[in-house]
């Protein structure tokens, strides 16, 4: 996977791929002109593709090439588009939303290296007391989304966890790791509503 924010010169991008055009017949296709190193398909959380995918080469010289040669020439019955790949977007981490609740035995860990599994994020609390599970949250087509939970035995072992393991780098990624807040209650007036409601001015009213 290409690093955020740096151009690969070896990368290309290939437009106005057909629905049925796969990671085989893109490869098979590139491979006409230099050594291929990888090949990919772009697919939605769907699973359908996106009508673009990348080829990196085995270096720039023959990337170059591809973007001349190949550039306007047929994958099946489509022309392609073939230009040089764009730097990838730098992910934006998002702000910590503020906590709705009290803590559960739960804690989100955020910015992890999308290749991290569950057994990886599992060894990153290794030899903190009460793990018992850990969830990676996927897209429909089973990729990381980049964050998941540590499930602890019990709310005080999760509090306990984030001061034991500190702060935590994985492959160059600083980790985001928080409590998971539980649903805030809402409180109802005498009335049925909400709180504010007309259940409260009667209660403040014979307060006075």
């Amino acid at each position: 996977m290409a690093e955020p924010g740096v151009v690969n010169p070896n990368r290309v991008f290939v437009g106005n791929l057909a629905p049925e055009t796969s990671e085989d017949a893109l490869r098979a296709w590139a491979s006409g002109i230099g050594a291929v190193e990888s090949v990919e398909v772009v697919a939605s959380r769907a699973g359908r593709t996106r009508g673009h995918g990348y080829v990196s080469f085995a270096d720039a010289a023959t990337a170059a090439r591809a973007v001349e040669s190949f550039n306007g020439s047929k994958i099946g019955d489509r022309e392609v588009q073939v230009e040089a790949a764009r730097p990838p977007r730098v992910r934006e981490e998002r702000a910590p939303r503020e906590a709705t609740g009290a803590p559960t035995n739960r804690l989100f860990v955020g910015n992890l290296p999308f290749e991290t599994d569950e057994a990886g994020l599992a060894g990153l609390f290794a030899g903190v007391a009460g793990v018992t599970g850990t969830e990676i949250n996927r897209r429909a087509n089973g990729d990381s989304k980049g964050w998941g939970y540590v499930t602890f035995g019990s709310t005080e072992q999760a509090q306990a966890a984030i001061a034991a393991v500190g702060p935590l780098e994985l492959e160059g990624r600083a980790l985001r790791i928080e409590s998971e807040a539980g649903p805030r209650k809402r409180t109802r007036g005498r009335g049925g509503g909400a709180g504010g409601g007309k259940g409260d001015e009667a209660e403040a009213a014979a307060a006075e």
